[in-house]
């Protein structure tokens, strides 16, 4: 959850420093501007999805090898608990921050 307020957070200071300088990145639409950020948004969630997938397959197959008390002393930590989740929380709050500023359609 923490992740998704700070996502949330740097939108919001992104936003702030935008309308501060007025840059015009490439000449760019509103609309134009929305789908890159859509656009990299989903290959940032498809790398993660390929990463994730990846590190199952790792942890697997370390798993194998190891004995159960070994395995259970790693994961009892949070932090190697929400680790993964709050990343995917960052990414989504940030998007939500993004799809809805003052020039979206409603």
């Amino acid at each position: 959850m923490a992740c998704g307020v700070l996502g949330a957070l740097f939108h919001k200071m992104v936003w702030e420093f935008d309308l501060w300088t007025r840059w015009a990145w490439l000449d760019y639409t509103p609309e134009g501007a929305r789908s890159i950020v859509s656009a990299i948004t989903s290959s940032m969630l498809t790398f993660i999805v390929f990463f994730l997938s990846m590190l199952i397959i790792a942890v697997q197959l370390a798993a194998a090898q190891l004995t159960p008390r070994i395995i259970a002393r790693v994961f009892e930590r949070r932090v190697s608990k929400v680790a993964g989740i709050g990343d995917y929380e960052g990414i989504g709050g940030s998007r939500l921050g993004h799809a809805g500023g003052p020039g979206a359609k409603k």
